[in-house]
């Protein structure tokens, strides 16, 4: 087989996935709508230095939705666990300004904190 024809064929099941997936106008409608309204909360947050997390959830819901469509699944799954993890991040840094800005400059990563009850206070380890 000739790269093109490689290629070629790939093509074609893609295509044929999406003409399936859009059979499932509704489900797929529900994830814009959700898109929406996280757009919704970016506007209403933009005053908020952290509020352009939210946006760039939004984009990667639409890859996601956009992966799921082309039968992309296991990309579609990479793109929710980044929805997933910026959400969380987004109400981290809400709370945690210093943070926030180190992660915004480059000079810190985004760790996945674990919160823990403490008497009355909150307290994060890094795992």
């Amino acid at each position: 087989m000739n790269i093109d024809q490689y290629y070629q064929d790939i093509f074609k099941n893609a295509k044929a996935t999406m003409k399936e997936s859009l059979r499932q106008r509704e489900q797929l409608a529900q994830v814009h709508s959700f898109v929406d309204d996280i757009l919704t909360w970016y506007q209403i947050l933009s005053y908020r230095e952290e509020s352009v997390i939210l946006k760039n959830i939004a984009s990667e819901l639409q890859f996601s939705a956009f992966s799921l469509a082309c039968g992309l699944y296991r990309q579609s799954f990479i793109s929710l666990r980044i929805v997933l993890e910026s959400s969380l991040a987004a109400i981290f840094f809400s709370s945690y300004k210093l943070e926030f800005r180190e992660w915004e400059k480059g000079n810190r990563d985004r760790e996945h904190p674990t919160f823990l009850l403490s008497t009355n206070t909150y307290a994060y380890v890094l795992v």
